[in-house]
């Protein structure tokens, strides 16, 4: 497809920022050329980018496209961030990186058949017959996922320096064909010893739901703020319910900061797994467990709902 001028100049302004930005960061063999990937059907899109099913030297990937004409300095420096911590970060549970296309600018990294888990637990798919059905996960399945992620979030957590995901959230959880989940999407990722200034984490649309009261007030926080998005992520793959349905961002933190309410927890839910939620959604972010308690406490597990959605 021909570029206009316009689109060629703006390539080539998200190209010099993006250069400008990684000056330093060490890419060698992690560039990776146009002409060796190849995109099919659109599997996603966000607010800056469009994410594609492709193929990269035989392998399937997930192509990030940047739609440069809504790149904003704010978005680049996103993007960067996200490029300098996926070059480091080798894990089960994390998205594996496969590298970067400077021109069109595109993430490429693993694909994960099964998408992501928002859509896993909240929407419906069609049978042979056009009939609408909800993908059947039974508990184990559920636990493993809370498992792998948990075991992700920990890798970061305990990396030094710390690094801090600020957007844990069912959206950036992938499932891949084995019914592995790996934490994804670190554009607002940051280590703990950057800023953690309050504005980075609320510009970013839909995060309200996720978002841990200290990060709602303005306060500095710490990696506790991830451990309260995934009690949330707990109370989905309970529930299979959205958080918050319907509610607008300023009604969630009226809600969850103001009024210190929490989403509530089915009777059906067995008393161990419900502690675990309520704790991880302390008001204290300090009495919240680390992930390393998270698994331990996974792990030893108990009964299972008496009623599963």
């Amino acid at each position: 497809m021909v570029r206009s001028q316009s689109e060629e100049y703006l390539m080539l302004r998200v190209v010099n920022a993006l250069q400008a930005t990684l000056s330093g960061v060490q890419l060698t063999g992690l560039q990776i050329n146009w002409e060796e990937v190849s995109i099919d059907q659109k599997v996603g899109a966000g607010g800056f980018a469009v994410v594609y099913h492709g193929m990269y030297r035989g392998c399937e990937v997930a192509v990030k496209k940047l739609r440069v004409n809504r790149m904003s300095s704010k978005s680049i420096r996103d993007f960067s961030s996200e490029v300098m911590l996926l070059r480091t970060l080798r894990h089960p549970n994390i998205v594996i990186f496969m590298g970067i296309v400077m021109n069109p600018v595109c993430l490429v990294t693993e694909y994960c058949h099964n998408g992501n888990l928002f859509d896993l637990l909240h929407e419906t798919v069609d049978d042979k017959r056009g009939e609408h059905y909800a993908v059947q996960i039974p508990w184990q399945r559920r636990i493993r996922i809370a498992l792998d992620v948990a075991r992700g979030m920990n890798f970061l957590h305990t990396s030094t320096p710390v690094i801090i995901h600020r957007d844990l959230k069912s959206l950036n959880i992938l499932i891949n064909e084995k019914w592995t989940a790996k934490v994804s999407d670190f554009g607002l990722s940051r280590f703990k010893a950057a800023d953690t200034a309050h504005d980075l984490m609320t510009g970013q649309c839909g995060t309200f739901q996720w978002m841990a009261p200290e990060v709602m007030d303005g306060h500095n926080y710490t990696e506790k703020a991830d451990v309260y998005s995934y009690g949330i992520n707990l109370w989905e793959l309970l529930t299979r319910k959205i958080p918050y349905d319907g509610m607008q961002p300023m009604q969630v933190a009226m809600m969850v900061h103001t009024h210190k309410k929490r989403l509530p927890i089915p009777e059906t839910c067995p008393e161990w797994y419900a502690m675990l939620i309520r704790d991880c959604w302390d008001p204290d972010p300090e009495a919240r467990p680390s992930f390393a308690e998270i698994i331990k406490r996974l792990k030893r597990g108990g009964p299972a709902p008496t009623v599963l959605n």
